[in-house]
């Protein structure tokens, strides 16, 4: 009922709705966002005494004060449901808030006005800690709910954008004005150009503001109908990004320039970008388009309304572009060597592009990357020059860099998968924050103009998702995505640039204001709200066969995001044990690298490119194990901080020594529930060698797994099948299985198989030669010694398994392609550890 206060939907309705919400479309699935049960009303009678105050003191902060107290006990522990709201797509997020929606309260925008009340009662009275912890609740709350907060759509007392604006105005001053009741019913955006108003981050309609000139010159030499046309833009003072691009390609191009300014005479500009194309041709790059778009005609009112139009600039490209098969890329993006030839019709590659556009709607992906330090040969990378440099620590996916939360995978493929298989995996969510396309253009929709501006290069540390980062290709994914086109990764052919290489202009906010770089997510979200759900579909049933033959010969194969369940990385010399990693990403890793080396057995990975890798590797693990003889000797062990030293014990005679179906590594914590830690005298007799060794590191770990290959698959089974019973995390789950059946598991105590660090003291391991000795290695008939190091005793470490962070990061190495950090990790502190995670038992 739109008569209720705060959007209550009786039940019987919701059900109902809830039947019809697939062909809905978005303003369906901001109903059930926004609907409010009516035990709100009292939040919302709170509100209402703030609201009718006439200044920031008695009435409104008593009005404040309340708001907060009613829904601080629903805010407690939130934050870490949120930080993944922006790693994924539209659904993803919707997921989680439907989630956070069910747990805490029903009713989305009153946990954001309530956390913004807590921040701002937090503010006015000078609780700065306070004030940190709620603001990074209310902010992104703010931004997911806002859509139910706007005028006209609910009758909370203050939109989310006013609510916004006084956040920005505690951060960044000036003092926020409370008095001016109008303004309380502040929008995000304003559509129609005819009737400008106040709002938060200025004009979002579909109308483009800028002067536009397409195909304002060029080219000097004919395109074909059929041939693949580069498209790309940049602001007129940095032409030189777009020169390595077009050499690098070496086909044709639809350039689109950005002019502002003193440099907006047309004629002037026209110019020197007719020099510009003559110096191109001299060349042999005659086949460039250029168009044009001009500020003059641009809003004028925020901050935002000046930032460099990039999806203007990208539309405008497309629309100059003679073909209908397109390469659209960001500027400073250089295509890799052979792409323009690759992907020509008469190439193996080309021929079965084609085919699968022929097939069904089809985008393919084409991943991105970042070199450092000096610059790629001309005229563009290899993918094994690539592949070295990833290795090496001197080039990371983009995405990888930007937002190591996203987890993107699809680059793994790119240099994993050659060209000439012909065999395209889907693109994942994560993937699709910033893509370059290669498409037909007639299956990309027309790119909204109000989001502008392009990503910078810079580390992701400390960054959340991908909020605060320009979202104009991130939207055309979820474009695509609605309409159901499949979503693939081209294999063998990739964009690369350098990190230092600059951004065209007009891209940074202008001074001296703070830019909140949060108006991108609010655009974003708000065009979001306008498109459709996308198909329901499943694989096999989809539109788009698995298998088709291009060209009358040659088979095309579209895969799922990853390969079959079992990925060989090594083949070992020794048969005795076969090794199997869980391994997210496989390039790129010197962790990795360092444990393939240090071992003599063939190594196999599962869940390559997963991003929720423990669910895959559920699922994986069984079926990749029971592809082994079923009395096969299998580790499953961490892939990224676990290491093989010398040491002369067998671990086929150390498995058998425990007489246990399985041996599971200790350690010294309890993590991550307490309360399914058990004691040491639960499990053994008091003064026993066993309770001894117990004491020193009582609890399972799950980094390390040994037994024979159809018992892990056993194992490994009935974690699947318990689903969120038994939780989400591996290290809980393994220990719901071994406490469910003690009978065939055993804990390695006395660390004879793995060495696990975390907590222990440095003193407690010396070097004996080439091998490393731990006072912590007991033999069978002992307990534990004390760990304190020193004297004679102890045994050599076998495997050493750096948990928790403890290890050190290699600084020699300028990116790590799995962490996409380029700072150390931090440690573990045991005492925080203790108060935030629960560790009661410790």
């Amino acid at each position: 009922s739109s008569s209720s206060s705060l959007f209550h939907v009786p039940a019987k309705l919701s059900r109902c709705i809830s039947r019809c919400h697939r062909g809905a479309g978005a303003p369906m699935r901001s109903f059930f966002l926004c609907a409010c049960p009516a035990s709100m009303d009292v939040v919302w009678r709170d509100l209402w005494t703030a609201a009718s105050a006439h200044d920031k003191s008695g009435a409104f902060f008593d009005g404040l004060s309340a708001t907060c107290a009613r829904m601080s006990p629903e805010l407690e522990g939130i934050s870490g449901h949120l930080k993944h709201l922006s790693t994924g797509t539209c659904e993803d997020a919707d997921a989680i808030l439907h989630s956070i929606k069910r747990r805490r309260g029903g009713c989305l925008p009153a946990l954001s006005i309530g956390a913004w009340a807590c921040m701002l009662t937090a503010w006015m009275g000078g609780e700065n800690g306070k004030l940190a912890v709620y603001l990074n609740i209310a902010l992104p709350l703010l931004l997911y709910t806002t859509e139910c907060l706007e005028p006209g759509i609910t009758k909370w007392y203050f939109t989310g954008a006013f609510a916004i604006r006084q956040t920005i105005a505690i951060l960044f001053g000036p003092d926020p004005e409370w008095t001016h009741r109008s303004r309380r019913r502040l929008p995000v955006c304003f559509e129609d150009l005819a009737r400008p108003r106040d709002s938060l981050v200025g004009y979002c309609g579909r109308e483009v503001v800028h002067s536009l000139s397409s195909a304002a010159a060029g080219p000097l030499k004919p395109i074909a109908l059929d041939d693949v046309v580069l498209c790309t833009h940049t602001s007129v003072d940095r032409l030189d990004l777009l020169e390595p691009m077009l050499e690098a390609w070496g086909g044709p191009a639809s350039v689109a320039i950005f002019v502002t300014g003193a440099t907006s005479e047309t004629e002037v500009v026209l110019s020197k970008l007719r020099g510009w194309l003559a110096e191109l041709h001299a060349r042999g790059l005659g086949k460039v388009v250029v168009s044009m778009a001009s500020a003059r005609g641009a809003a004028e009112g925020t901050r935002y309304d000046r930032l460099y139009p990039a999806n203007v600039l990208r539309q405008l490209a497309l629309d100059a572009a003679v073909a209908d098969l397109v390469l659209l890329a960001e500027p400073a993006f250089v295509p890799s060597a052979g792409f323009h030839n690759a992907v020509g019709m008469q190439e193996p590659l080309g021929i079965a592009l084609r085919s699968v556009f022929a097939a069904g709607p089809s985008a393919f992906l084409v991943t991105s990357f970042l070199l450092f330090g000096e610059g790629a040969p001309a005229p563009g990378l290899t993918a094994s020059e690539l592949q070295r440099h990833v290795d090496e620590g001197s080039a990371v996916a983009f995405d990888a860099y930007v937002c190591p939360l996203c987890r993107p995978h699809g680059w793994q493929w790119a240099l994993l998968t050659p060209a000439a298989s012909l065999r395209f995996h889907e693109a994942q969510s994560g993937d699709l924050h910033h893509p370059a396309w290669l498409l037909l253009r007639s299956t990309l929709p027309r790119l909204p103009p109000s989001l502008h501006g392009v990503v910078r290069p810079h580390t992701g540390a400390g960054r959340i998702g991908w909020t605060g980062l320009p979202v104009g290709l991130k939207a055309s994914a979820e474009q695509l995505r609605a309409r159901g086109v499949r979503l693939l990764v081209l294999p063998g052919f990739f964009l690369h640039r350098e990190k230092d290489q600059p951004v065209p202009s007009h891209n940074d906010p202008v001074l001296p204001d703070r830019f909140p770089n949060i108006f991108f997510d609010l655009l974003l979200r708000r065009f979001l709200a306008t498109l459709p759900p996308g198909p329901n579909t499943t694989d096999g049933c989809d539109g788009l066969t698995r298998m088709l033959v291009a060209g009358g010969q040659r088979l095309v194969q579209v895969a799922p995001p990853r390969p079959p369940p079992l990925l060989t990385l090594k083949q070992g010399v020794d048969a005795s044990v076969t090794l199997l990693v869980v391994a997210s990403t496989v390039l790129g890793s010197p962790d990795l690298q360092r444990l393939l080396t240090s071992v003599p057995w063939s190594v196999h990975a599962v869940a390559v490119g997963a991003q929720a890798f423990w669910q895959a590797a559920k699922e994986e693990l069984p079926r990749a194990l029971r592809s082994f003889a079923p009395d096969t000797l299998v580790a499953v062990v961490d892939a990224y901080d676990s290491v093989l030293l010398p040491c002369d014990r067998s671990l086929s005679d150390e498995y058998a020594a425990y007489g246990k179906d399985i041996v599971v590594a200790a350690e010294r914590t309890c993590w991550p529930v307490a309360a399914l830690c058990r004691r040491c005298d639960e499990r053994y007799p008091r003064g026993s060698p066993d309770f001894v060794a117990c004491e020193a590191f009582p609890h399972l770990n799950s980094g390390g797994f040994l037994g024979r290959a159809t018992a892990l698959a056993e194992a490994f089974d009935w974690m699947r099948l318990q689903g969120d019973a038994i939780g989400a995390d591996d290290q809980e789950n393994a220990m719901h299985y071994y406490n469910t059946f003690p009978e065939r598991v055993a804990l390695d105590h006395r660390q004879r198989i793995w060495s696990v660090m975390l907590f222990t003291e440095l003193s407690a391991y010396r070097l004996e030669g080439c091998r490393v000795v731990s006072m912590h290695v007991r033999d069978a008939a002992a307990g534990s010694g004390s760990g304190s190091g020193g004297g004679g005793g102890g045994d050599e470490v076998c495997f050493a398994h750096a948990n928790g962070g403890c290890r050190l990061r290699d600084v020699e190495r300028k990116v790590s392609s799995y962490a996409g950090l380029s700072a150390p990790m931090p440690t573990i502190d045991p005492q925080d550890y203790d108060e935030h995670h629960g560790g009661g038992s410790l």
